[in-house]
């Protein structure tokens, strides 16, 4: 848990250093196709993927799957976020944005789900020589 803590309190901190920095990375960010969509494909994509590795224990069941408790957890807080904005003034939701949203939890959490199952696998199973 205090692992979970810490990689969340990082990617925050990350997220406030990228905001105030914002102004310097303007020029870059114009040259970026898409670029709304782009950020909401790679930011909510490397959040999905921090926080499945940093659960990798826990496991949800949906259906016949058992799969990291982050990816759902992950999914349920984007929506809310991006279903929010329907309530303030300056910002508006946008459908685009969420399924651009969903398209890098997909694209950066199967890496990281993969990486956290043949973790698990490697760990349960003994090395080649140990084997009785």
């Amino acid at each position: 848990m205090r692992a979970a803590v810490i990689w969340i309190a990082t990617f925050a901190a990350a997220n406030i250093a990228l905001a105030f920095y914002a102004p310097l990375l303007t020029s870059f960010v114009n040259q970026i196709p898409g670029r709304d969509k782009t950020a909401h494909f790679v930011v909510m994509g490397l959040f999905g993927a921090l926080v499945t590795l940093t659960v990798r224990d826990r496991r949800a069941r949906i259906g016949s799957f058992a799969i990291p408790v982050g990816i759902p957890l992950v999914i349920v807080l984007v929506t809310l976020e991006e279903v929010s904005q329907t309530w303030l003034d300056h910002r508006r939701f946008a459908f685009e944005d969420l399924v651009s949203s969903y398209a890098g939890i997909a694209a950066f959490c199967a890496p990281a789900w993969l990486a956290v199952s043949r973790r698990g696998r490697s760990a349960a199973t003994p090395p080649i020589g140990d084997r009785t």
